[in-house]
């Protein structure tokens, strides 16, 4: 005779094969972005409007970009930096990030309006 945990273990894995099919079957559409003059680019972050953040290296260092909904990139460099990540982008388009300088990796907020 089975035991009631083998039978609700077997009514799971039927249930899961019945849904799982419809689970796989679903196609997405990647977009390749490519900072102009990058050899690697990483995006960290989007908005609700489009707009992406992440970071590119020009194979000397590493800045920070903002891709505007229209496709346009930005090289976002926090000044005096040897390098710029920057990770998240609010509704607003405020970017938080990380910057590494000659005292050393620090955290920042960009405001959509400063420069």
């Amino acid at each position: 005779m089975h035991t009631p945990r083998f039978l609700a273990s077997l009514i799971l894995v039927s249930l899961w094969l019945s849904v799982a099919p419809r689970a796989f079957a679903t196609s997405y559409m990647f977009t390749t972005l490519d900072a102009p003059g990058s050899i690697l680019t990483t995006a960290s972050g989007i908005n609700a409007t489009g707009q992406i953040v992440g970071q590119f290296s020009d194979g000397t260092r590493t800045h920070g970009f903002l891709r505007d909904s229209g496709g346009s990139f930005t090289t976002l460099d926090v000044p005096g930096a040897s390098s710029t990540e920057d990770i998240g982008i609010n509704a607003t388009g405020q970017i938080s990030g990380r910057f590494t300088d000659a005292t050393g990796i620090h955290g920042f907020l960009r405001d959509s309006g400063g420069a």
